[in-house]
């Protein structure tokens, strides 16, 4: 395997960037950089959060490629989050191009050993400091298991503000070593959302 509360926005200049999921095709040179391999098409991450501590509470915001080329046309759901406010975030992740849509996330579950997800929110030039912290909930089948991420909290401060959520995947051969290096491995998913903090 490799590759309502809502404001829809056209990604301009965010530096999005997506690659599809591929096969194992490992670089002898660098282990922990593998080769690209087989690609699959990926259209579209959801993202479900839902307050940890009022369950009705329950927000979905969308990234949607219509043919997973990744060429910056892509529609994306603006994230508003409640601030001082946990929320427990489940990430799908489609190729809507196949009939029946094709659950990309289920693959990387099962290969869970050798993809990690990271989040990073970073706030926009001039924004009000807020922050958001997220803390990976889904683990691995390695001895020690390792995060996965598919399953995320994400608890936000206390101040008002805005800046980008960026969501990147990263994928490792069968014969790699996974790390939590955000740059180790070779690039599935990189994507960014608008995040505005806000009571």
């Amino acid at each position: 395997m490799n590759r309502l509360f809502r404001t829809s926005v056209l990604v301009i200049a965010l530096g999005l960037a997506i690659s599809a999921c591929k096969r194992d095709n490992a670089n002898p040179a660098n282990p922990n950089n593998p080769g690209a391999g087989d690609e699959e098409v990926i259209t579209t991450v959801e993202l479900h959060f839902t307050n940890a501590s009022d369950t009705t509470d329950h927000r979905h915001y969308r990234w949607y490629d219509a043919d997973g080329s990744g060429s910056g046309n892509a529609v994306v759901d603006s994230i508003v989050l409640k601030p001082s406010t946990t929320y427990n975030v489940e990430v799908k992740v489609l190729d809507q191009t196949k009939t029946p849509v094709k659950n990309i996330a289920e693959e990387i579950e099962e290969e869970a050993n050798y993809h990690r997800f990271h989040y990073t929110f970073t706030p926009a030039q001039g924004s009000t400091a807020t922050t958001v912290n997220t803390t990976i909930t889904d683990l691995d089948t390695q001895t020690p298991p390792q995060p996965l991420g598919l399953r995320f909290s994400s608890a936000t401060g206390a101040a008002a503000g805005k800046g980008t959520f960026n969501i990147n995947l990263r994928h490792f051969a069968n014969n790699s070593i996974k790390t939590n290096v955000a740059t180790d491995g070779e690039s599935d998913l990189d994507v960014d959302f608008r995040l505005v903090v806000k009571p």
